[in-house]
Formats: C-alpha cells, sequence, structure tokens
C-alpha cells in the first residue's frame, strides 16, 4: 500500500480509475539510480536528493509513489560507534561542569568523552544524534528494474485506492476455496463458484483503519491475479470529502500486464482459522519501525494491534521476535564471523532486514571494504 496521500486516480461521471505508469520508465530509472547512489549515505541526503526529483516537472504524487515502493526495498541502520542515546547523555554532563560558548570549547568536550570511550571526535560526533531518522544510513537496496519498479507501483497504487471501497465484486476462471477466505477477511461475502470458476461479492463497512483492510484487499488482489483470467468491480468513495460512490473495472485482458505485487515485500500471514494454532499474523520476527511504514500507520498503531492478537514475542528494542524464532536464531549466527555470513543465515530464516536485527540482538559491524567482509561480533 501506498500513504494514502499519494494516490492517483482518476475521476469523472460516475468513474474512478487508477492512473497507471505504462512503458515510459524514465523516472523509474531516476530514482532507482538515486537511491542505488545513496547506499552508504544518510537518509537526510537521501531526502534532499528525491526533493530534487520533484523539481524535474514530474508529479510530486508519483514521485513520492515511486519513492515509497522504493523504500520497501531499503533496509535503514545507525552509523553510530557509540550507542547516541549514550553519547548524548555522557557529552551533556561532561558539558554540564564547563561553560561552552565556541565551537572550540565544544570539540574540547568531545575529546573528553571520545578519549574516555575510545573513539574518535568525529565518531562521537557522528554518534550523538545517529538514531535520528535522518541521520540512519542506507546499508542495503535490492534495485528493482524500472519496468519491474512501474508494475510495483501500479500494483500499490491501485490497491491503496481499492481501500477505499464500499463494494467488490470480483471474478476468476479459476475455482479457488482460498480466495473466499481471504474475502472474508474483508467484508461480508456472497459467493457463487461453479467447479471451474469463481465469483465473489464484498460488501464493505466505512473504517478508520484503511491500513489494515488495505493489507487485507493487498493479500486478496494478489491471489487473484494468480487465479487465470480475473476481473475486479469495485464501487469507490475517494477522495472522502465526496459522498457518492464511483465505480473502476479492472480485468486481467486491459489490465493484468499492468501490475505486479512485489516480491521482496515481506510476506504477512493471514490469520485463517484451521485446526493447527493460530499464527502471529505479521509473522515471528517482526521490525516495527518497517513494517508500520509499509503498512501506512504509525507504530504505535501497529504494536497496539499486535498486543490485541496476544502471540508472545521478545521486545528487543524495535525488533519483536518469538522466543522460537528467537531461539532458532541465535543458534544459527553462532559462529559467524563477517557480515556476509550473517546475512546468508538471516536470509535463510527468512529475515530481510538484516542489520536492525544484528543491532537488537547486540552484534557490531565493524566496516570493512567490500561490506560483506566487515567483521561482525557480539558485544
Amino acid at each position: 500500500m501506498l500513504p494514502t496521500e499519494h494516490i492517483r486516480a482518476y475521476r469523472r461521471k460516475g468513474v474512478i480509475r487508477p492512473i497507471f505508469l505504462g512503458d515510459d520508465v524514465s523516472l523509474s530509472k531516476t530514482l532507482t539510480a538515486t537511491y542505488r547512489d545513496h547506499v552508504n549515505m544518510r537518509r537526510g541526503a537521501l531526502s534532499e536528493a528525491l526533493s530534487d526529483c520533484e523539481q524535474l516537472g514530474y508529479n510530486y504524487r508519483l514521485v513520492r509513489g515511486l519513492s515509497s515502493v522504493l523504500e520497501t526495498r531499503c533496509v535503514f541502520a545507525s552509523d553510530a560507534a557509540v550507542p547516541p542515546l549514550k553519547a548524548r547523555v555522557m557529552v551533556f554532563r561532561e558539558a554540564a561542569g564547563r561553560v561552552v560558548t565556541t565551537e572550540r570549547e565544544r570539540v574540547a568536550v568531545l575529546a573528553t568523552v571520545s578519549k574516555r570511550l575510545g573513539v574518535t571526535v568525529q565518531e562521537l560526533d557522528s554518534s550523538l544524534y545517529g538514531d535520528l531518522e535522518d541521520e540512519q544510513v542506507l546499508v542495503e537496496f535490492s534495485e528493482p528494474t524500472p519496468g519491474e519498479l512501474n508494475l510495483f507501483y501500479n500494483y500499490a497504487n491501485t490497491v491503496t485506492l481499492l481501500a477505499y471501497s464500499r463494494s467488490i465484486h470480483a471474478e476468476a476462471d479459476e475455482q479457488d476455496e482460498y480466495l473466499q477466505r481471504l474475502a472474508e477477511r474483508i467484508g461480508e461475502t456472497k459467493q457463487d463458484d461453479t467447479r471451474k470458476s469463481t465469483s465473489i461479492s464484498i460488501n464493505l463497512r466505512p473504517t478508520n483503519r484503511l491500513s489494515q483492510r488495505g493489507s487485507r484487499i493487498d493479500e486478496f488482489v494478489a491471489r487473484l491475479l494468480n487465479a487465470g483470467a480475473w476481473s475486479i468491480t469495485a464501487s469507490i468513495v475517494y477522495p472522502t470529502r465526496r459522498k457518492d460512490a464511483a465505480v473502476t473495472k479492472l480485468n486481467s485482458v486491459q489490465h493484468g500486464g499492468l501490475l505486479k505485487k512485489d516480491p521482496y515485500r515481506e510476506e504477512l500471514i493471514i490469520d485463517i482459522p484451521s485446526k493447527e494454532p493460530r499464527k502471529p499474523t505479521h509473522g515471528e520476527l517482526i521490525v516495527v519501525e518497517h513494517l508500520a511504514h509499509r503498512m501506512g500507520v504509525t507504530e504505535e498503531q501497529l504494536l497496539r494491534e499486535i498486543r490485541k492478537e496476544g502471540h508472545e514475542y521478545r521486545d528487543l528494542g524495535g525488533v519483536l521476535v518469538t522466543p522460537r524464532k528467537l531461539d532458532e536464531i541465535i543458534s544459527a549466527l553462532s559462529g559467524v564471523e563477517t557480515f556476509g555470513e550473517a546475512k546468508a543465515v538471516l536470509r535463510g530464516k527468512g529475515v530481510r532486514s538484516v542489520m536492525p536485527v544484528l543491532e537488537a540482538l547486540g552484534y557490531q559491524v565493524e566496516q570493512r571494504r567490500p561490506r560483506d567482509e566487515s567483521r561482525v561480533y557480539r558485544l
């Protein structure tokens, strides 16, 4: 899902449709290159470069929407040599006993504290506010092709618009019972299936929990797109200031080649009633900041939703992990010596956000080039 303020849609005379990107990949090339060029650079520098892209004459919603898709393929981490909170406490305590009015006096304070911590003045200075979002460093970027980015954007824009639906009717030429179960999570359903096809109608009530609804529609649409020939007809109230609904119609013949769900995105576990113990909806390991951003909610909202499910997680400081998964990861990491080895182990366990998990488990990365040769050790 995109942030709702980035939706691009055309509405006229009772008809609404998402605005699709076609074969023009010029902007996608530019934005992809911007992210690639800012690996190992501050998020603040990346944000400034993206703002410059908005001055190239492109629709700002399009630039920000494409950037939202690319950001799900990024891993940001603090590049601080000292935990920022600890650095600030020590520096402020040292400064409290002096008169600091000039840059020279400020550097003297930093020199005293850095000597105590065993780091350089520059490392301490960059660590002071390393936990601020703009100070985070882009450490990993999984680059799509520009053509793929267009498809991923079209899909995300469509799903976000469908989150404003009051009713959805979907048809597929393949019979799919699981599609019906996914539909039941969205709203009240009516089904008219044959042995060879699927026909589902969903009625949706107004809600303020659009991110949750959007994630459920996301799973439904992704499944539908793989069900052979398909079609969707939805009654949508967007923008929200409008009281009358407009209709959008999509089908595999006209739009199938324009839509694709990004396979890089972390799969969510769907809560389908079964005889098996219910699994956590958001998986066994959650990087709270990243998942909240993908869902378009605040971290507090996401944590409330997780607590309501009642599953047991260990809080590692921004990373939630089930006890079973935690034991599994700690065991798998024993003996690793380089960042490349740690990344391979964690990816094998289904962990995409490698750096936040390593930091949450108490590991330090001693930067070397190439990055995969960086030494990894646990404090």
